[in-house]
């Protein structure tokens, strides 16, 4: 396939167009063939389009909206294929991107508004202060809206990429866009702040021994997903957004402030 076609799929906003740019690449690595023309063309896309596309730009923060935001995901997950090293390592990428895509359909579920997120990302700043800056690495996070409901997930922030992918919301009756979108920042700041990617802090353990003993009944990946759960009521607390915490209703105004005391004392810590 010739570069004007790899930009064409690139530029088209087709859900199958992504899917065949995946069989492109993994074809292009399985030959074990140059990357340098590859590259070129996906950075000259990323570059050109970035102006254009781009909804907002906070200092650390850039918003892609739904016209953009799936090609734009793809297309930094093409990179990431093209700067890891190994050819295995490669494959992989590509083979987690397919996944990724094959597991994305239409859907009339809300998705958060851009409007919503510039928001979420003030009360954000307003509840990290100085910390905000480390949560992103001192680079821009970049945050995808995906105009498709995922079958396995609301959200997916990526590390390596640095990235927030935002789909449309599974059950809209019981999760609200608001909340996924701040329980994402959550597994953000035990990546970054806490640097426990696959488990959570011991101090989250040991603050459960007395908040919930049924913790430790749950497995190591609930555990991260309870922790970014509490994220959110530490940060919605109080805020215009408590109504849209699935959580915050059913809990003790006691139990909700000892989670928000929680969080703000360990961000206190953190040099």
């Amino acid at each position: 396939m010739n570069a004007a076609s790899i930009n064409e799929l690139l530029l088209d906003t087709d859900l199958l167009s992504k899917l065949e740019l995946v069989k492109v690449f993994k074809r292009h690595f399985e030959a074990r063939a140059g990357q340098g023309e590859l590259r070129s063309i996906v950075i000259d896309y990323l570059m050109d389009s970035d102006d254009d596309l781009r909804i907002s730009n906070f200092d650390q923060v850039r918003f892609y909206g739904p016209s953009s935001g799936l090609s734009r995901y793809v297309a930094n997950q093409l990179l990431l294929s093209l700067n890891v090293s190994s050819i295995k390592n490669k494959i992989w990428v590509i083979d987690q991107l397919n996944v990724s895509l094959k597991n994305l359909y239409d859907s009339k579920n809300p998705l958060l508004k851009t409007t919503k997120a510039r928001l979420l990302i003030e009360l954000l700043e307003q509840f990290l202060g100085d910390h905000f800056q480390r949560i992103t690495n001192h680079r821009f996070l970049a945050i995808y809206f995906v105009p498709f409901e995922n079958k396995q997930s609301n959200a997916a922030f990526d590390i390596n990429t640095n990235s927030i992918a935002v789909f449309r919301t599974k059950r809209k009756k019981t999760q609200k866009p608001e909340y996924i979108f701040l329980h994402e920042f959550g597994h953000i700041i035990h990546c970054t702040l806490f640097k426990t990617t696959k488990e959570v802090p011991n101090s989250f353990i040991e603050f459960n021994k007395q908040m919930n003993p049924k913790f430790f009944e749950y497995s190591r990946e609930d555990q991260l997903e309870i922790y970014a759960d509490l994220f959110s009521i530490a940060v919605m607390l109080d805020s215009e957004f408590e109504d849209h915490n699935p959580f915050i209703k059913t809990m003790k105004r006691v139990h909700t402030e000892k989670i928000r005391e929680y969080f703000l004392t360990e961000l206190s810590k953190v040099r």
